[in-house]
């Protein structure tokens, strides 16, 4: 028997999304990621964040979570460089967590 949990209740809880919640910037590099078809830099996935939730996310906390994301298994670091640069690439444990992709108007990611 599946139970409702009570809405004050749900919205305590880390993994629960309201309706019109703005996704957190991890959930929106997974997503991303998730959605691309090659490898993804820095820039790319900084933009993206920005142009879903017009929040500047500065590139100390980026590679803090980018690290905690290859920790976890969700991403790797591509030998593949995109004009030069490093990318990093989603994993399939990453693609099963990411959520549903976020399309955007700004710099052609929708």
């Amino acid at each position: 028997m599946k139970h409702e949990l009570p809405e004050e209740l749900r919205k305590e809880l880390a993994y629960y999304k309201g309706p019109g919640a703005a996704l957190s910037g991890r959930d929106l590099v997974l997503s991303y990621m998730a959605n691309a078809k090659r490898g993804c830099t820095t820039n790319e996935l900084l933009t993206y964040v920005w142009s879903v939730n017009r929040t500047v996310m500065k590139r100390t906390y980026f590679y803090q979570m980018v690290y905690k994301l290859r920790v976890a298994g969700l991403i790797i670091t591509s030998e593949e460089l995109t004009d030069g640069v490093k990318t990093f690439e989603i994993t399939e444990a990453g693609r099963a967590e990411a959520q549903p992709f976020v399309r955007s108007t700004a710099h052609g990611t929708g």
